[in-house]
């Protein structure tokens, strides 16, 4: 898997098409495209452009559904489910996103928006999302010149 881009888009392979899905390959492993996400007309040897994630067993899922955000990105996403574990928010695809509660700045409550980033596990590959910013506000600071344009997104006033 060292050419596929958890959370992110990946140009793969049809390999394969199963009552239950289609595989796809970057040319190292299977990925499953499950059924309700194929488009019509596919044939093995097509290219299909995919937004890939792991499943909850750590195997990559991939979706033609477009998520809210894809790794390194901010956004402002609302919170469908808290569990003893995190909570868990609307990513705009089947797999709703994982904020662990050590990666949360304040308690996240259904229903609320939350600015947070979406990031990946390199351990297990997983992406999740983190709600503490200001450890990656540094690594932007450095590509922004004096009088350049730039999009901001206001996510907390705060009363400095």
């Amino acid at each position: 898997m060292k050419n596929l881009k958890i959370g992110d888009f990946n140009d793969l392979e049809v390999i394969q098409i199963m009552d239950f899905g289609i595989y796809l390959t970057e040319g190292s492993s299977k990925i499953l495209l499950p059924k309700h996400n194929v488009p019509a007309g596919v044939k093995i040897g097509d290219i299909l452009s995919v937004f890939v994630y792991t499943n909850t067993e750590g195997r990559p899922v991939a979706t033609t559904m477009k998520p809210k955000a894809v790794i390194e990105d901010f956004e402002c996403l609302t919170v469908k489910t808290v569990t003893e574990f995190g909570a868990f928010l609307d990513w705009g695809i089947d797999k709703d996103l994982f904020v662990p509660f050590k990666e949360m700045e304040q308690p996240m409550k259904a229903g609320e928006k939350h600015v947070v980033r979406v990031c990946l596990d390199l351990q297990t590959n997983r992406v999740f999302a983190a709600a503490r910013l200001g450890k990656y506000f540094q690594d932007a600071a450095g590509k922004v010149e004096e009088g350049q344009k730039v999009n901001l997104q206001i996510y907390e006033i705060h009363p400095l």
